[in-house]
């Protein structure tokens, strides 16, 4: 049986979802060779802006309460650590990028927290397309007391104090225009406390459950 182009491309579809597989394990329930793997995921994944193995160990994993592992066949395909909520580490593998699963990492985030949240580079403007795509719904924080708030309910950042100003950015704004949202003005900060110079202002985006 000869397949037309479609039929092609419907199983291609079909083969990549059921390729697909998503892991989420409690902290209690992470083993030495889980936390290896999703590292060496988050070190590619990061490249130059790796912070290193120890920073990973000890603000990282052992502040996590939940590793979020996505598979493609066997091989572990992109990975996020949520602590409470949190998301502190996120990366999809060179090999895997282009295929949807950096949305994909953070559909799952909120289904294992509803209220899953990230802090955003000002200028991250690729992570910024990811969180303002159609089908998420992460949407900025503006309030500076409730992103202190959200820091301090993790284990991380419990004596968190943000320093919290408003800016304009432009890239942003286009962004949620093409959602409806008309929005100039956002509210960036900085955290005392964090592995982060005090030049890195970020955006607060959380999911709206």
């Amino acid at each position: 049986m000869v397949l037309t182009e479609d039929e092609r491309m419907i199983g291609a579809q079909e083969m990549e979802k059921t390729d697909t597989r998503v892991e989420v394990t409690p902290a209690s329930q992470i083993q030495p060779e889980d936390a290896d793997e999703a590292m060496e995921v988050f070190r590619i994944g990061y490249a130059e802006r790796w912070q290193g193995e120890d920073n990973y160990r000890k603000n990282i994993l052992n502040n996590a309460t939940e590793l979020l592992r996505i598979y493609k066949g066997k091989d572990l395909a992109a990975s996020i650590t949520l602590d409470n909520g949190r998301i502190t580490c996120i990366a999809v593998h060179p090999d895997f990028q282009g295929h949807g699963l950096g949305t994909k990492l953070f559909e799952e985030a909120a289904k294992v927290n509803p209220h899953a949240w990230i802090g955003v580079a000002v200028d991250a403007e690729g992570m910024m397309a990811t969180l303002t795509t159609d089908n998420l719904n992460y949407l900025p924080v503006n309030d500076r007391d409730r992103i202190e708030s959200l820091y301090r309910a993790t284990n991380q950042g419990r004596d968190s104090i943000v320093t919290a100003r408003s800016m304009e950015i432009p890239f942003l704004s286009g962004r949620l225009q093409e959602k409806g949202i008309d929005q100039r003005s956002f509210t960036s900060y900085t955290r005392e406390g964090g592995t982060h110079p005090s030049t890195y202002h970020q955006v607060l985006f959380q999911n709206q459950a």
